[in-house]
C-alpha cells in the first residue's frame, strides 16, 4: 500500500504480527502528522496482499523476512516507490526482521520510530503466546479455538479476534503467516527464542530512534525495550492508557509523536 503518492518524503512502515498493513496504517497515514509523507506499507509475506513464498510446503525460517524486506527494498527503490533515503517505522514483531536487514540498509535509512518493538524482551506475556502457539494445530481446530476460547483471554485484543475469525472464514490465509511468524519468535508459554532475542542487534543503530511504548501494553512481558532504548540513547515517548495495538487505536497521538520525531530530530 502507498498513502499520499504524491509527497517527496517517504516513510517505510512495517506491520506486526497478525494485521496487514491497511489495518495497521492505514487511518495512521491520515492524521495530519502523516500526510506531509508518502507512506510505504508493504504486506510481510503471507498477510494481505502478499502471497506466501514459492516453496510452500517449507516452514518459515528466520532469515526469509529480512531477506524479502531488502529484496523489497531494492524493488522499491528501483521503481521509484521509495526514495534514495527514507525514515522507518517498526510496529512490533517487524523490528526483528528490520534489525537482522539493518547492515545492508542503513545507508538508506534517515531515521527511525518503532512503536512497542519485539526483539529486546526475553517473554510476551501468556495469553498472547497461548493465542499463537495453539493456533499451530489444524486449521478446523483453529477455528474452534478462535471462536469459543480466545475471546474470552485476557489482553487479546477484541479487533484482532474478529480479524482472525474473518480470515478464517476465508480460509485462514493470514492466520496461517501469523502462526508461522509467531514460532519462529516465542514458544506457547512465552519465552522468546534465541533468534528473537537480539539487543545486541539494535545497538548497531547510528541514526537517531524514536521508541514508542504503550503503558498498558498486554503482548509484552517486563518491557525491557524501555531500559534498552535508555542505554542505547533513543528518544522515549509513552502513550499514556494504551495497549500494545496503540497505532491502529490512538492513531493521532502515535502519528504526532513519530512526525515530530522525523522533522524536529
Amino acid at each position: 500500500k502507498v498513502y499520499n503518492p504524491d509527497k517527496e518524503k517517504s516513510i517505510l512502515c512495517l506491520h506486526g504480527i497478525g494485521r496487514t498493513a491497511d489495518e495497521t496504517f492505514g487511518n495512521f497515514s491520515k492524521h495530519q502528522n502523516m500526510e506531509r509523507y508518502r507512506i510505504v506499507a508493504p504486506d510481510w509475506i503471507g498477510f494481505g496482499d502478499s502471497e506466501r513464498l514459492n516453496d510452500d510446503d517449507r516452514p518459515y525460517l528466520t532469515e526469509d523476512f529480512p531477506r524479502w524486506l531488502k529484496d523489497m527494498i531494492s524493488r522499491s527503490k528501483s521503481s521509484g516507490i521509495l526514495g534514495d533515503s527514507f525514515g522507518v517505522v517498526g510496529v512490533s514483531m517487524s523490528a526483528i526482521p528490520l534489525a537482522y536487514a539493518y547492515p545492508e540498509i542503513n545507508n538508506s535509512i534517515d531515521k527511525i520510530a518503532l512503536v512497542n518493538p519485539a526483539g529486546m524482551d526475553e517473554r510476551v506475556k501468556l495469553g498472547f503466546a497461548f493465542l499463537y502457539g495453539n493456533m499451530t494445530v489444524a486449521k478446523p481446530l483453529a477455528k474452534v479455538l478462535t471462536s469459543k476460547i480466545i475471546s474470552s483471554m485476557r489482553g487479546v485484543d477484541s479487533e484482532k479476534i474478529e480479524s482472525l475469525r474473518q480470515d478464517l472464514a476465508q480460509g485462514g490465509k493470514c492466520l496461517e503467516a501469523a502462526v508461522e511468524y509467531a514460532k519462529m519468535g516465542f514458544d506457547f508459554t512465552g519465552k522468546i527464542k534465541p533468534g528473537s532475542y537480539i539487543p545486541e542487534r539494535f545497538s548497531e543503530i547510528t541514526q537517531p530512534v524514536l521508541l514508542v511504548y504503550s503503558e498498558k501494553d498486554g503482548v509484552i512481558y517486563k518491557k525491557q525495550h524501555i531500559g534498552y532504548a535508555k542505554k542505547y540513547g533513543w528518544d522515549i515517548v509513552e502513550i499514556k492508557d494504551a495497549k500494545h495495538n496503540v497505532i491502529t487505536k490512538e492513531p493521532e497521538k502515535v502519528s504526532e509523536a513519530i512526525g515530530d520525531f522525523f522533522e524536529n530530530r
